[in-house]
């Protein structure tokens, strides 16, 4: 087979590579593993490893000098730190070092548009159509769906959060806002949420993937921070780095969860609750006695409603409130219409079994008489005769 040109490597690149070798097919769940551990850790971060491989990334990609390095413990202690140095930056004296801090850099930017692209136009140029959807969806989606959508979103949505009801008495209001914006822009995910991208890029290598020079050696510097530290942002003359969590809890389906503190601990006690997957206010695990039978069948967000729910027990959310059963479906998942009284008005629920096995409830109009009327009104179906039972609902 002839070899083939491509634009983005020096000279002649091997033909595409179409199967893994027996050797490689049992290697592919180890190195997996591996890379979900590195992603997954809860070992203190290796600070001055770190601030070796940040420092060759400023010399060797960004051209810039060494900058000044900040480690805290947590996300929520970074934030802290950035929202004080703008602050203090804007009161310090014109041309001393704090008022020379660049905080609006675009230096993630520029390394963000050379790994994302560059790494992924020149694996995808060397592996056939087939293969590079079996790497991706063992290496890349399967890892990104378990660290990035519930480390990353997680963390980040907590942060928001906290924003109004904790930050904002701690430092003056806009300074914040303006850190988080800051920290939503330009935080890089090392060792949680980028280990899904290391793994493909690191496993490519093995079965032969060749990228240039230059953008391996980021990468492979990129690669040790994933194994050094968690999360990082670089600005001119400033990077700050956060320590690893103390815990990641999850339960058997691997969402995160725990039933007695933060899914994701940090050492200075910052953390994310999490029920099921589902983000959940702390004091619904710290302080039981906040979430009453009221709070929960009230509560805006429906799928915290149905965590709430669960941490009670739906047996106990009934009882306290006496609900009374005004009709009920031979099946389960059409549900038991109930009526309950809240602060003196009367309301009504539809009580479901989901697809996956859960009870949950949802507020129905009081005009609902039967639990089907119910069920075909949360799918906007105002005639009960023409609704039709999804086969699964979640």
């Amino acid at each position: 087979m002839a070899s083939r040109r491509d634009p983005g490597l020096p000279g002649i690149v091997p033909p595409r590579i179409k199967a893994l070798s027996a050797d490689q097919k049992a290697d592919l769940p180890i190195h997996r593993e591996h890379w979900r551990s590195v992603g997954l850790s809860t070992a203190p971060a290796d600070f001055e490893r770190a601030k070796d491989a940040i420092r060759r990334i400023y010399r060797e990609t960004l051209d810039k000098p060494e900058p000044m390095f900040l480690c805290f413990s947590s996300p929520m202690i970074c934030v802290l730190a950035i929202a004080a140095i703008k602050l203090l930056a804007k009161r310090a004296p014109k041309g001393a070092p704090l008022s020379k801090l660049k905080l609006d850099s675009q230096l993630y930017s520029q390394l963000d548009s050379q790994l994302d692209s560059q790494l992924y136009s020149q694996l995808y140029s060397q592996l056939s159509s087939q293969l590079s959807s079996q790497l991706d969806s063992q290496l890349d989606s399967q890892l990104s769906s378990q660290l990035d959508s519930q480390l990353s979103s997680q963390l980040s949505s907590q942060l928001s959060s906290q924003l109004d009801s904790q930050l904002d008495s701690q430092l003056k209001g806009r300074d914040v806002v303006e850190a988080f914006q800051l920290f939503r822009r330009y935080w890089i995910m090392s060792g949680s949420t980028t280990a899904s991208w290391i793994a493909l890029h690191s496993f490519a290598a093995k079965i032969g993937v060749k990228y240039e020079a230059g953008l391996w050696r980021l990468f492979e510097t990129w690669a040790t921070l994933g194994e050094s530290c968690s999360w990082w942002m670089v600005f001119d003359g400033l990077c700050i780095i956060s320590d690893r969590p103390r815990k990641v809890a999850f339960d058997a389906e691997r969402r995160l969860h725990c039933e007695t503190g933060p899914a994701i601990a940090f050492s200075d006690g910052w953390g994310v609750h999490a029920w099921h997957g589902q983000r959940i206010p702390a004091e619904w695990i710290d302080d039981r006695k906040t979430l009453t039978a009221k709070v929960a069948l009230t509560w805006r967000n429906v799928e915290q409603r149905r965590a709430a729910c669960e941490i009670l027990g739906w047996a106990a959310v009934l009882r306290e409130l006496k609900a009374k059963t005004i009709d009920r479906d031979d099946d389960p998942q059409i549900g038991e219409l109930v009526e309950v009284s809240i602060e003196g008005e009367r309301e009504r629920f539809i009580k479901v079994l989901c697809g996956t096995g859960r009870e949950f409830a949802l507020p129905v109009p009081p005009t609902m008489t039967t639990a089907l009327q119910a069920n075909a009104w949360t799918y906007g179906i105002d005639d009960a005769a023409k609704f039709v039972k999804p086969e699964v609902r979640t």
